[in-house]
């Protein structure tokens, strides 16, 4: 697979969850994909830091990929991210991810705990080399020194996707680096504000007026994506439950004030 076989505007999504915050909630999120495909996006994001993955087993993480791959049906092109801190099960949910059909994986180094750049190459060849899939590396907390990314640029299913702003411009980007949830490869972007305003995005990118985008992308600066992006999905009468403790939903008041802004 080559990195052009993904293009467009790729959406993140959100994990829902039942009330009670127990389980995933497999009818909000079928729900959900079903409400974003007439928008025809160049693909699907599951697990990235909006679909809250730190706070997913590996059970739960694999059931939210395959509730996605049976609702797009391979009519949208699935992207998922598989980062853990342990090499076996961010391989694991990598080599799941391709026997399900995601067209790639998402990973970045491990991000809690201290290691040598021997064992992050180690971790990140591992998944590359086995997954056999196209693999997306990010390095969203500058773990990966100048030498590791040189030794993975041999590997021909590795790439290193760039920070959204590169193509969207900074106002309209998250974050200044890239994450698991907002880069840019080749003619593909993944922007959590694509899941509200989609075509703004779409705008960004071929240099026309974006600037409800920036006014999304701010307010997720602001507030955080995961508490915005639920309390405005409710807003808009989209249920996908609350987000995971310690994760709080935005007030009613952020969501008001932002819609007028958007008006």
């Amino acid at each position: 697979m080559s990195s052009m076989d993904l293009q467009g505007v790729v959406i993140p999504l959100v994990t829902p969850f039942t009330d009670d915050l127990s389980q995933v909630s497999e009818v909000r999120l079928a729900r959900l994909v079903r409400s974003l495909i007439p928008l025809n996006p160049g693909g699907f994001l599951v697990g990235g830091d909006l679909g809250e993955f730190a706070f997913l087993s590996l059970s739960e993480r694999k059931a939210v990929l395959e509730i996605v791959l049976r609702e797009t049906s391979n009519a949208v092109p699935v992207v998922v991210n598989v980062s853990a801190v342990g090499t076996m099960a961010a391989l694991d949910l990598a080599q799941h991810a391709k026997r399900h059909g995601a067209k790639a994986s998402v990973v970045m180094p491990p991000y809690y705990g201290q290691f040598t750049s021997q064992e992050m190459l180690h971790h990140l060849k591992m998944i590359a080399n086995y997954s056999d899939n196209m693999v997306l590396v990010v390095d969203p907390q500058g773990r990966l020194d100048a030498q590791v990314a040189e030794d993975l640029t041999h590997n021909a299913s590795v790439r290193f996707p760039v920070p959204a702003a590169a193509k969207v411009g900074a106002a309209n980007a998250i974050s200044e680096s890239s994450t698991t949830d907002e880069f840019a490869v080749a003619d593909c972007l993944a922007s959590p504000v694509a899941l509200f305003e989609f075509e703004s995005i779409a705008n960004a990118m071929t240099g026309q007026d974006a600037n409800r985008a920036a006014i999304m992308a701010n307010a997720m600066r602001t507030n955080g994506k995961v508490r915005l992006a639920k309390a405005l999905l409710q807003y808009r009468d989209i249920e996908t439950g609350p987000p995971r403790n310690p994760y709080q939903m935005s007030s009613i008041d952020v969501v008001r004030a932002l819609e007028a802004e958007l008006a």
